[in-house]
């Protein structure tokens, strides 16, 4: 990011409010970013954590049960829902930093994808290469929501608790994906 100089910005603090605010509206659009959380923190007043983190879960799940209709199914399908749902958490994330929400988004979409896929992850496909990425994204992916999940009271660990024993269950089960539980230290319950 580029230093202002101290002429320049006192000549911007002496510029007329008006024209002040012209240059900061023109600033503030080319970021989309910027706009978004501004949105959120001055429009919304932050008081729609909870809904954006329900519309994400809807999202996840479409996303999710989408891929349950595609007629030949392989893990890197699901590893591609994984990954474009995590992208929409990061950027949920980023605009609200809500960590429990991300953790909570994280576990609902780990979870939801077991699930739904639990019996089409336990056919071994010749491509191995697929599969070991998605064994390692989800492991890598569990520990950190664990490491997160650290970082907050133990009371709100009980809701996610059965989601996260149910995923890890899942993945200690499955021989595609049991060396990467062991790889990242992965309890089998929590």
């Amino acid at each position: 990011m580029a230093k202002l100089s101290k002429e320049l910005s006192e000549a911007i603090c002496d510029m007329p409010a008006a024209d002040k605010n012209k240059l900061l509206l023109k600033l503030v659009a080319k970021d989309e970013w910027l706009i978004e959380s501004l949105n959120f923190e001055l429009v919304e007043h932050k008081s729609t954590n909870q809904a954006r983190v329900e519309r994400l879960k809807s999202h996840i799940e479409n996303t999710l049960n989408h891929s349950m209709l595609i007629q030949f199914f392989t893990p890197g399908e699901l590893l591609m829902a994984f990954r474009y749902c995590n992208a929409r958490i990061k950027e949920n994330t980023k605009v609200t930093k809500n960590a429990w929400g991300e953790v909570e988004l994280i576990c609902y979409m780990l979870h939801t994808g077991f699930v739904l896929h639990e019996n089409r992850l336990k056919t071994t496909y010749k491509d191995r290469q697929r599969y070991d990425t998605l064994a390692l994204y989800a492991a890598k992916k569990v520990a950190e929501l664990l490491r997160k999940m650290s970082k907050f009271h133990e009371d709100l660990h009980l809701e996610l608790r059965p989601r996260i024993n149910q995923c890890l269950g899942i993945m200690w089960q499955n021989n595609n994906l049991v060396d990467d539980c062991k790889e990242e230290n992965l309890p089998k319950e929590i």
